[in-house]
């Protein structure tokens, strides 16, 4: 395959070159995640792929954050994001940060659980 062939079908699966319907979006949504808020959005915006839905996709996405198709998550470097809730295992897994400093509980509890169990500091 050629360099141009190959951009043209990059674009072409970006959605770059025809704008995609709901479930075409949903499909490229999914392999875009997790969606970061861009930052002309205002805070509690809900994001958005720019350019490449033909119809509005933050009221879209808005209605998906609204019925919890999307979940909001701290990924790369803290960044916030917006995930589909059946790859929240896949976005676990990938983006565990190590505590530095475990406590004896969370250094005995099994690597399978990603959210150990915090304790209250005293006041």
């Amino acid at each position: 395959m050629d360099r141009p062939a190959l951009n043209a079908l990059r674009m072409e699966r970006q959605r770059l070159t025809h704008k995609a319907n709901e479930t075409e979006y949903i499909d490229l949504y999914r392999d875009m995640q997790p969606g970061q808020n861009v930052y002309w959005n205002g805070f509690g915006d809900p994001p958005s792929l720019t350019y490449r839905a033909d119809f509005n996709d933050i009221e879209f996405n808005r209605e998906r954050q609204r019925t919890h198709a999307l979940i909001k998550g701290r990924f790369a470097s803290g960044n916030l994001g917006w995930i589909m809730p059946e790859d929240l295992e896949l976005f676990a897994a990938v983006f565990i940060k190590p505590l530095d400093r475990p406590a004896p509980k969370q250094s005995t509890t099994s690597t399978s659980r990603i959210c150990p169990k915090r304790t209250r500091r005293p006041s």
